[in-house]
C-alpha cells in the first residue's frame, strides 16, 4: 500500500534542501540581520524610528549584496510547482498499481475511482487539501488519448468527512446489557450498571500496515467483530455433505 507524507513531499520537492540553503546563505549577513531585528521601528517613538533608519542604511549594501545573488532566484524557480509535480507522480504511481491489480483480477484495466476525503490538511508549506485534490484530478480524470491500449478515464469523488464517527455502525444497536431495560422509559434506573462481559467494544481501530509499520489513514476495523469471528466454531457438516464426501 502506497503512502505519501508531508515530509516526503517536502523532501522530494526540494523544500527541505531550500530551507537548509537559506540558513547557510544567511550566515553571510548574520550580523546585519541581527542588527536589523534589534532595531525594530515598532511604536511611535521618534528615537526608535531614527535608529531603525540608521541601521537600515548601514546594512543596506551588505544585505542586498547577498539577496541579489542569482542563487536566490534560481532556488525560487526550482521550487515553483515542485510540490504539484511530486503529488502528480504519486497519483500516477497509484494509478499504475491499481491498473496492475485490475489486470490480474479481471484481465482488463477497469475505471479507477478515487474517493477523496474533503477535509482540511494543514496548508503549511503550500500543501493544502485543494492542491492535493487538483493534483489527483489532473492525473485520474485526464482524457483518453484515443489509443485502444490507453487507460479508461477515472473519476474522483469527494467525500464529506463532517460528523464522521469512529464507532461501528454494525454495533450501533442496543447493547446486550440493555435488553433487560424498559424501552418505554426515557431514562435508566438509578444505580443501574451493566453486568461484566455484556458491553461490546464499538470503537473502531486503525488498520496497521505491516510493510510501512504505521497506521493506514482512513482505514478502520472493528475489533469485536474480528474477535467474534475468531471465536466462532467451524460449521458442522450436514448429512448430505457427509454422504457427498
Amino acid at each position: 500500500m502506497s503512502k505519501l507524507t508531508r515530509s516526503q513531499v517536502q523532501h522530494d520537492s526540494g523544500l527541505i534542501q531550500a530551507r537548509h540553503n537559506t540558513q547557510r546563505w544567511n550566515e553571510n549577513v548574520k550580523l546585519e540581520l541581527q542588527n536589523l531585528a534589534a532595531a525594530t521601528p515598532a511604536g511611535t517613538s521618534l528615537v526608535a524610528i531614527q535608529r531603525h533608519v540608521a541601521v537600515t542604511l548601514a546594512t543596506w549594501d551588505a544585505v542586498w549584496g547577498e539577496y541579489l545573488h542569482p542563487k536566490w532566484a534560481e532556488q525560487k524557480m526550482r521550487l515553483h510547482g515542485a510540490q504539484d509535480m511530486v503529488l502528480e507522480r504519486y497519483f500516477m504511481k497509484l494509478e499504475e498499481e491499481a491498473a496492475s491489480v485490475s489486470q490480474q483480477e479481471w484481465g482488463a484495466r477497469k475505471q479507477l475511482v478515487v474517493f477523496f476525503g474533503n477535509a482540511s490538511i494543514g496548508t503549511r508549506g503550500g500543501w493544502g487539501a485543494k492542491a492535493v485534490l487538483q493534483a489527483c484530478r489532473k492525473v485520474v480524470e485526464r482524457p483518453n488519448s484515443g489509443k485502444p491500449t490507453d487507460r479508461v478515464p477515472g473519476r474522483v469523488v469527494t467525500v464529506n468527512e463532517f460528523r464522521t464517527s469512529r464507532f461501528s455502525s454494525i454495533l450501533n444497536c442496543p447493547q446486550p446489557c440493555e435488553e433487560e431495560l424498559d424501552s418505554s422509559k426515557p431514562t435508566r434506573p438509578e444505580g443501574w450498571k451493566p453486568k461484566p462481559g455484556q458491553v461490546q467494544d464499538r470503537l473502531l481501530w486503525s488498520a496497521w500496515s505491516k510493510r510501512f509499520e504505521a497506521p493506514v489513514r482512513g482505514l478502520m476495523w472493528c475489533p469485536w467483530l474480528g474477535f467474534k469471528k475468531l471465536r466462532e466454531p467451524a460449521p458442522k457438516a450436514t448429512a448430505q455433505q457427509l454422504v457427498a464426501q
